[in-house]
């Protein structure tokens, strides 16, 4: 064989043998940034829904019937969960990992559900009636799912715990919704 045609052969086999090798690097690289997409969607969402609870603990603290601060503070708190599923919603269009995925239309549900909840509260001027209390259920439903759902993903569940995620994206809270 002349040099050449050796040199075509080595280099065939370089090939052969790097690509594979180069596959898995980008392969695992896109999944860390997944990862890290994934994360900082759900550490954003979190922290609007922490600063959310604080206020809203601060406005109803012991309050047992709906007053016109309430109102206000919920009609003000739309703005919140629109934010909060929008960028679940805009990282849920990229991630091609399935369990995030289902766990943030899980999530979105979640998020759905509660301003759903909150808007009849501005609407009815009430704290509880029947509408309120069926759309509550569906929130109580929908975390129950969740809880479920990190049950059979206990990596997910431990990753967002060491994020710091918001209870509320955990739901370990079961005792409540019995």
């Amino acid at each position: 064989m002349n040099r050449n045609m050796k040199i075509i052969i080595v280099l065939i086999i370089i090939v052969i043998i790097l690509t594979p090798v180069i596959f898995t690097f980008y392969t695992n690289y896109k999944q860390e940034q997944e990862r890290i997409g994934f994360r900082n969607a759900l550490v954003s969402a979190s922290n609007i829904e922490n600063q959310s609870d604080i206020e809203l603990h601060e406005v109803a603290d012991g309050v047992s019937s709906y007053t016109e601060e309430i109102g206000t503070y919920l009609q003000e708190d739309q703005k919140n969960y629109d934010e909060e599923i929008s960028i679940l919603k805009e990282f849920n269009k990229t991630t091609s990992n399935q369990t995030q995925s289902e766990y943030l239309d899980l999530e979105i549900r979640r998020l759905e559900a509660e301003k759903l909840t909150y808007n009849q509260v501005i609407m009815d001027k009430t704290l509880n009636n029947e509408i309120i209390t069926n759309y509550n259920q569906i929130v109580v439903n929908i975390k129950l799912e969740v809880m479920n759902f990190l049950i059979g993903h206990p990596d997910l569940k431990q990753d967002l715990e060491s994020w710091g995620i918001d209870e509320d994206f955990i739901v370990e809270q079961k005792d409540r919704y019995n």
